[in-house]
């Protein structure tokens, strides 16, 4: 599996920990950005096939499904 895939599978897995009503939270790494984190964040939710809605504070990134 390559990295890309690898990657992915982190991202679902992520939103897969995400409890109704909840938001998750990322922290980005020293060599992250933010459109990298919310680019993954995006592919991962269309496996669910549900939206989310994603917004950061700084390093923080938070993440919910627009349907909670």
């Amino acid at each position: 599996m390559g990295d890309s895939e690898e990657n992915l599978d982190a991202f679902v897995g992520y939103l897969r920990r995400i409890a109704v009503g909840e938001a998750g939270k990322l922290t980005l790494g020293e060599h992250e950005t933010i459109a990298e984190v919310t680019a993954q964040l995006r592919a991962a939710s269309k496996v669910f096939g549900t939206p989310l809605t994603i917004d950061h504070v700084d390093k923080e990134v938070y993440f919910w499904f627009d349907n909670q």
